[in-house]
Order: C-alpha cells, then sequence, then structure tokens
C-alpha cells in the first residue's frame, strides 16, 4: 500500500510493458485511488475486485473505474429496506471517527432521510465510546447502526451490558465483515466474556455476500458451491490462506474475457464494413469502447449476477444475525461412560435450558455441555438489482416476543378531576349555597329586628351574595376540560375568574367596611356620639369593587386568560415483553395569559 511504489510500479507497467487496454486489480484505497483518477488520460479502463472504499464512487473524479465487489456504502440501502421491513422509523447511529466510517455514516444518513426514517441521535467516538453510548440510552434510541472495527466493537458492547442497553428492548445493527471469534481476540476490556456474549446476544450483521447461495451454474459452467469446492482444493493445494474477495475475482477475470472478446467483434464488424482498405482504431475509441462494452456488463457469475450501474457492482447483501448455539464438546475423562443432566442459563434470554445427553460409548470420552456461539446465516438477502429484501424463511430470533420497538411509546393522558370527588364538593357547595340563601332570607325578612338592624343588614346581604358567587365558582373550576370543549374551556378562564374575584371582594369589602365602622366609632377618645351610616359602608365596597373592575379590564384588553397546556415529567411503565415498555406522559389543561 505504498503510494510511491504502487505509482511506480504502473508507469512502469505504460512505458515498458505491452500496449494495454485495461487494468485488474487495486486494493489498497489510496494506491487504487491515485491510479483511477488518471486512467481517463491513458484511454484506459481498471476493474478492482477489492477496493471497497466509498470516494472511488465518485464517476465524476474516476470515470474509468469499475469493480466487482460492492463497495462499502452498497450495504445502506440494504439496511434501509431491512428497517422498513420490521417497521422501525426512528433509529440512532454510533461511528468510530474514522474516514472510512464516517463516509458509510454520511451516505446513511442520506439513504434514511430519503426513506423518512427518523435519526434520533448521531454519536461518533475515538478511543472510550461509553459516553457516547449512554447519550444514545439517554435520546431513547432503541435501534442502533454502529460503524466501528471489531478492535473496538468489545469495548462497545461492554458498555451496553454495563448500561443494560440489550435484551428485547434493544437491537444493534454492526459490520459483517469481522473475523471469526473477535470478541475473543479483540477483547480489551474490563467485562467477562459472559458480559460481552450477553450484550451482543441476537445483533444483526449486515455484509456483502461473497459468494451465492443458489445453486445455479453459471457463466463459468460451475455452480458457486462447486467452484468453491474446487478453490478450496488448489488453495490447500499450494498452502495459502483463504480472501474472501476470491469470488470477486474470479468473476472479474469473466468480465475481462468477455469485454474484450466483445470489444474484438465490434472492432472486426467495422472493419468488415469499413471503406478504408487499412482499417485501424486509435486508443482512445477503443477506450471509449471498452468502457461502453463495460457498461453493458450482463452474467451470472459465482457471486452472483454481475451487472454494474455507474461502474458500481449491484451485488447481494446478507444479514447475519449472532445467536446462541448449544453443543455437546469432547472432554477427556477416563473411567466415566455416561453424560449427567445439566441446566445453565442461556445468555441473555433471562431462562433456562435443560438438557439431558445420550449415554456415551463405553470407552469413548464422555459428552459436556458446551455452549458455541457463532454467526448463523439468516436466509434474508437484498437484491440490489431488484431493490427487494429476499426473505427465504422467517430464522430471525428476536429475544422478546415481537421485535423491539424503535422508541418509547408514549401515552398522552389527561389529568382530570375525579368525578366522584366533583361531584361531592358539588354537593357540598350546593348546600353551603342553600344555607346561604336561607341566612339571606333570613336576614331580609327580621332587617327591622333590633339586634339585625344593629348589626347592617345590607353589609351582611353583600357578605352573603359574595359568598354565594364563590360558591357559585367552585363549579366552574372542576370543569377541567374533560366534560367542555376547548373552546367554552377559553370562555371559562375568564367567567370564573371573574366570578371569584367580584364575590370575594363584595364579601370582603362588606366584611372590611363593618369592621371599618367598629374602629372608627371606638377610636373616638372623646366619646363623642358618632354615626356612620350604611350608605358610606356602601360606598367603600363599590370602591373596592371599582378597583377590582379596572383591574380585570385592562387585563381582558391587553393579555386575557387563554386556554394552555401543561405536560409533566414522563412516567416509564414496563409493559411486557411485547411493548417493550412505554410511558405515560401526564397532562392538563390550565388557563394562562
Amino acid at each position: 500500500c505504498d503510494n510511491a511504489k504502487g505509482l511506480r510500479a504502473f508507469f512502469d507497467a505504460i512505458c515498458f510493458g505491452p500496449k494495454h487496454l485495461m487494468i485488474f486489480g487495486g486494493v489498497c484505497p489510496s494506491v487504487t485511488s491515485i491510479i483511477a483518477e488518471s486512467l481517463e488520460g491513458w484511454n484506459l479502463v481498471q476493474l478492482s475486485f477489492a477496493a471497497t472504499t466509498p470516494v472511488l464512487a465518485d464517476k465524476k473524479k474516476y470515470p474509468n473505474f469499475f469493480r466487482t465487489v460492492p463497495s462499502d456504502n452498497a450495504v445502506n440501502p440494504a439496511v434501509v429496506k431491512f428497517l422498513n421491513h420490521f417497521n422501525w422509523t426512528r433509529v440512532g447511529t454510533l461511528t468510530q471517527d474514522v474516514q472510512r466510517f464516517s463516509e458509510v455514516r454520511n451516505d446513511l444518513t442520506n439513504e434514511l432521510e430519503k426513506a423518512d426514517i427518523q435519526i434520533a441521535d448521531t454519536q461518533s467516538f475515538s478511543n472510550d465510546p461509553c459516553v457516547n453510548v449512554k447519550n444514545l440510552k439517554d435520546n431513547d434510541v432503541r435501534i442502533i447502526i454502529g460503524q466501528f472495527d471489531e478492535n473496538l466493537a468489545s469495548k462497545v458492547f461492554c458498555c451496553a451490558y454495563n448500561l443494560n442497553m440489550f435484551g428485547s428492548k434493544y437491537q444493534w445493527i454492526i459490520p459483517g465483515w469481522y473475523q471469526e471469534n473477535w470478541w475473543d481476540k479483540a477483547n480489551t476490556t474490563n467485562c467477562t466474556a459472559r458480559k460481552l456474549l450477553t450484550a451482543m446476544e441476537g445483533y444483526i450483521s449486515v455484509d456483502f455476500e461473497p459468494l451465492s447461495t443458489r445453486q445455479i451454474k453459471g457463466i463459468s459452467g460451475r455452480t458457486p458451491q462447486e467452484y468453491e469446492r474446487e478453490y478450496n482444493r488448489q488453495r490447500m493445494k499450494k498452502g495459502v490462506e483463504s480472501s474472501k474477495f476470491h469470488g470477486f475475482a474470479y468473476d472479474g477475470i469473466w468480465v475481462i474475457a468477455r469485454t474484450l472478446t466483445r470489444v474484438m467483434e465490434v472492432l472486426r464488424q467495422r472493419e468488415r464494413h469499413s471503406i478504408y482498405r487499412n482499417f485501424t482504431a486509435d486508443d482512445r475509441e477503443v477506450g471509449r469502447l471498452v468502457l461502453d462494452v463495460m457498461n453493458e456488463t450482463n452474467f451470472l457469475g459465482v457471486t452472483g449476477q454481475v451487472m454494474f450501474r455507474n461502474g458500481e457492482r449491484m451485488g447481494t447483501i446478507k444479514f447475519t444475525q449472532f445467536q446462541v448455539q448449544l453443543s455437546c464438546g469432547r472432554k477427556l475423562m477416563a473411567g466415566v461412560d455416561r453424560c449427567i443432566p445439566l441446566s445453565f442459563p442461556l445468555a441473555g434470554l433471562g431462562r433456562e435450558l435443560s438438557m439431558v445427553l445420550e449415554p456415551c460409548r463405553v470407552g469413548f470420552p464422555p459428552l459436556e455441555l458446551s455452549m458455541v456461539l457463532m454467526h448463523l446465516l439468516r436466509d434474508i438477502r437484498y437484491n440490489a438489482i431488484a431493490d427487494v429484501l429476499e426473505l427465504i424463511n422467517n430464522t430471525i430470533r428476536f429475544q422478546g416476543i415481537d421485535p423491539p420497538k424503535d422508541r418509547t411509546f408514549v401515552r398522552l393522558q389527561r389529568r382530570q378531576i375525579s368525578v366522584p370527588l366533583y361531584s361531592i364538593l358539588s354537593v357540598i357547595t350546593i348546600l353551603g349555597m342553600i344555607m346561604a340563601s336561607a341566612f339571606l332570607f333570613f336576614n331580609i325578612q327580621n332587617r327591622n329586628h333590633r339586634l339585625i338592624k344593629m348589626s347592617s343588614p345590607y353589609m351582611n346581604n353583600l357578605i352573603i351574595l359574595g359568598g354565594m358567587l364563590s360558591y357559585a365558582s367552585i363549579f366552574l373550576f372542576g370543569l377541567d376540560g374533560s366534560f367542555v370543549s376547548d373552546k367554552e374551556f377559553e370562555t371559562l378562564c375568564t367567567v370564573r375568574t371573574w366570578i371569584l374575584t367580584v364575590g370575594y371582594t363584595t364579601a370582603f369589602g362588606a366584611m372590611f367596611a363593618k369592621t371599618w365602622r367598629v374602629h372608627a366609632i371606638f377610636k373616638n377618645v372623646k366619646m363623642k356620639k358618632k354615626i356612620i351610616k350604611d350608605q358610606k359602608l356602601l360606598i367603600i365596597v363599590g370602591g373596592m369593587l371599582l378597583i377590582d373592575l379596572c383591574i380585570l379590564i385592562c387585563w381582558q384588553i391587553v393579555d386575557p386568560l387563554k386556554r394552555t397546556v401543561e405536560e409533566y415529567s414522563l412516567e416509564v411503565v414496563a409493559m411486557g415483553m411485547r411493548e417493550g415498555g412505554s410511558g405515560v406522559e401526564r397532562w392538563q389543561a390550565t388557563c394562562c395569559s
């Protein structure tokens, strides 16, 4: 992946080697991007089988670049289809702060916005992801799309375990190109293997499909399974390791062969119909012809249907779920010829699974129950050519009864006055008004009685009437919006304020006026006879009411009372595994200006 060495090798091949029509290869993004950018000037077409960086998808910058392997961005439309299938419309992203992952995240953001899927939170981290994972939890993110390498994946799931972000309420979607048993090799956290595996249970990984699973013979005359057997046989004979890109390299050779064959056929046909005896085609014409033929590529290879769209391979994306599997492992124990019953808690599922192993053969080491965790290929694939999600059978296993919910479902609940309580208070209020009416009748009936007359019956009547108005406001304040419409409630806001204010001022003003008269009489130290008539007391009460009316009228004109909604804090209520938890947010209609 040395840029200098790569460029030198390229220029040496161009200057000193035979004439080239195409370049096959390009693995390292830095070297590949530099060479691919200069291809147009050399009238060359490059075909890569391993360069997955999204940068090379820019056709304005790399017009002559093709690849048989899907780019890293190719998984994003598949992820969107997968989210739509399970009706997940609210997600969060957790991205390692590296250019490769940031580019994929940016493209995913665009795809999610096109599909009207809400991105509730976007978090990026460099080394310690725990703060970012907690932010996702605080924002109630349930469906988390991660973009990070396997070295940091163990830290992410360790944080998820400590924050209880696993189980039936959460779904993690991460890259699928990690090495086998990566959690053992990359675990640098303080979490035990059991904690990690518990948090990882049920996560879904997404990656391109290295070989087609369909048993159909392609252009090579072999099925993908037959090709894989031959590849492994040749590989083991030569003692080399396997590569996940071998199928794309194999199909790439077929692309080149078909392209050059088609180019030669076109050139022969042009020569046959040319009016010139010595027909020749310059490098620019041949390069353009190769480019046109490459864009028309369409055949069935070992990696699926080989087809390009703007130079990008339209491949198949697979979804893989991490599940717990049980198997019997060998353990050397001499002298024991029978297996014993064992039971243990199944990680992440919250229940015990018991199993009795079959008797072992005499002389054969007994079997011990062990837990094997592995990636299981689910029959869910995304066909990029048809833009459809193919579900062969429903084998995705969620830890709850249903797939996780993408949010805490908030149920709005009106806070309202209890009807029995309102009824009891209304009855008491009516009794109070009846009692006040009786006092009023008694006071009017006996107003000429000496004792009643001395107590200022007119003031007594005002006190009683003010009390009855205050009583009446209780009925209006009890109508909290559940009994009347919003418009009627807004009218009540003004009416009940006026009634209570006038009633209180009338009752208090009359009582204050009577008290003031007693004070004025007994304050007279000379003991002179002083008469303060009721008309003067009525003026005092009227003055108080006039002040109230001025304030109420100005209030009504400048900033009248309106109906507003007051919301209270969310109350989380456990609704069982089916709902994955829900919340109740209580509210009530109030009057505010």
